[in-house]
């Protein structure tokens, strides 16, 4: 986004600002909102704010507690990234392109400014902190220490009007005073911070900023798109596997199980992987039946009524489903099978006995199956007919039935995760990692490890829960992309 009103760049970049105090502490430092997530927010500051307030046990951020420190330890690195709850500032925007030299920024920061309080006795000086910004705008870059630290000289001032700040008139509320350390700088075109600052020089007039590229040493912004991509190559490979065997064969019309132990294997997520790995198009119609409430003392007939009312067949007569055959849903479905693939997916098969699951076979699943095979009108089309049942308790390996394998392929029960699986994922998608600190061998080891160990070892949902908080994700904001 480009600004053309100055002032308003100014409120947005201030309403993202926060101010970070000390429990037994008058220091204080300022921050700004990186990532914001239901209230949850990762607040970036310097590190030398957190410690100049008293470490995380005595800082407050807006008047809230903090709840952790998330950055990795870097010695070279005054920066610290702090996670606060029910703070609802809007995250600012970082730039991922590097500044260049001139660049017009704005500085929001806040300064401790004097003001007279009304006593008794009259009038006393004391003083409050104040957020504003400041405009300025960056000179030479620098590396500092041993690690090589990007940082910027940051001029305060309009640059054509300030060629030496120690000739300049700067007013009070216009300088880096203390209490700025942790500003965003921000580019004043696009409204994207491009440095942090750190320490300010010449009474106020100039200072340095640490360049915001500067903060993928501690922290990365995880993208939720990539993120959920790369998940989608974890585990599952052997239900892969089968069913990509069994959907390419001759007969277009297959039915699947999909189980595991509990609902946190994922038995959702992978039939929705499944779908859109392989049948990734939108010339597709979804029908989801949750057999938990729709079969009732074992009549299958509801299921008919709901395939009617899903595919939108209903009586001319009356508007009801109770006078159709299910003759007529079928014919109907594969009228629509013609020119779109199918998916019907029956979730909750753990709902059902032994004996209703067969009649459900027997009753609805067989009499789709083998219309083709029946019908005067032969299938000539390619397009796939595809039934996913669901069992969420693998109450299915207790029943011991004999299952014609052309009726319902069975893709074998979800295991957890392994550690070989793990490592094989964390060493192909490196990029989404935190930042190492630490030999890329050693660092993996430890990922799976903790995965494995706040998993208990390699549940899927749980795994999938850990992977998201060592890559500092909150697994609700992914967690509706896992569901059907």
């Amino acid at each position: 986004m480009i600004w053309s009103n100055l002032e308003d760049l100014k409120q947005s970049i201030q309403d993202s600002t926060v101010l970070i105090t000390g429990k037994n502490s008058n220091r204080f430092g300022t921050g700004f909102v990186i990532r914001q997530y239901q209230g949850v927010a990762r607040v970036l500051t310097c590190a030398h704010v957190l410690k100049d307030v008293g470490g995380i046990e005595s800082a407050l951020v807006d008047g809230e507690p903090v709840d952790n420190i998330v950055s990795n330890p870097c010695d070279d690195l005054d920066l610290a990234i702090l996670v606060v709850g029910n703070l609802w500032k809007n995250a600012l925007e970082l730039s991922e392109e590097a500044p260049h030299s001139g660049q017009a920024c704005l500085v929001a920061g806040w300064y401790r400014r004097s003001i007279s309080v009304s006593t008794e006795g009259g009038y006393k000086k004391d003083y409050e902190e104040t957020l504003n910004s400041i405009e300025g705008w960056l000179d030479q870059s620098a590396q500092i220490g041993i690690s090589k630290i990007s940082t910027w000289k940051l001029r305060i001032g309009e640059k054509d009007s300030v060629a030496d700040h120690s000739d300049s008139e700067l007013a009070q509320d216009s300088l880096l005073q203390p209490g700025r350390s942790g500003s965003p700088v921000v580019n004043m075109a696009t409204g994207k911070v491009i440095g942090i600052v750190r320490q300010e020089e010449d009474e106020g007039k100039s200072g340095w900023a640490i360049a915001i590229q500067e903060l993928q040493r501690i922290w990365r912004a995880v993208d939720p798109h990539k993120l959920y991509e790369c998940l989608s190559e974890l585990g599952y490979g052997e239900q892969e596997d089968l069913f990509d065997e069994m959907l390419w064969k001759p007969l277009s019309t297959s039915a699947f199980l999909v189980r595991g132990e509990s609902p946190d294997y994922g038995q959702d997520w992978l039939v929705k992987r499944l779908r859109e790995k392989f049948l990734s198009t939108p010339n597709l119609l979804i029908y989801k039946i949750d057999l938990a409430s729709r079969i009732r003392g074992g009549n299958v007939t509801e299921v008919w009524q709901d395939l009617a009312k899903q595919i939108r067949f209903t009586s001319r007569r009356r508007g009801s489903t109770h006078e159709i055959s299910p003759q007529n849903i079928i014919d109907r479905i594969y009228e629509q099978n013609k020119t779109k693939h199918i998916v019907f997916i029956f979730t909750h098969v753990n709902s059902l006995s032994k004996t209703i699951f067969n009649r459900l076979i027997k009753e609805v699943w067989k009499p789709i199956l083998e219309y083709p095979q029946e019908s005067p009108n032969k299938k000539t089309h390619t397009n796939k007919l595809i039934v996913f049942f669901v069992d969420y308790l693998n109450k299915f390996e207790t029943w011991n039935l004999d299952i014609d394998t052309e009726e319902v392929s069975d893709l074998s029960k979800i295991e957890c995760f392994s550690s070989t699986e793990l490592r094989q994922w964390f060493n192909h998608h490196q990029s989404i990692l935190p930042p190492l600190n630490k030999s890329v061998k050693e660092h993996i080891r430890t990922l799976v490890k903790t995965v494995l160990e706040f998993s208990q070892d390699g549940i899927p949902d749980y795994a999938i829960q850990a992977i998201c908080d060592q890559c500092d994700y909150e697994y609700g904001e992914l967690e509706e992309w896992l569901k059907l």
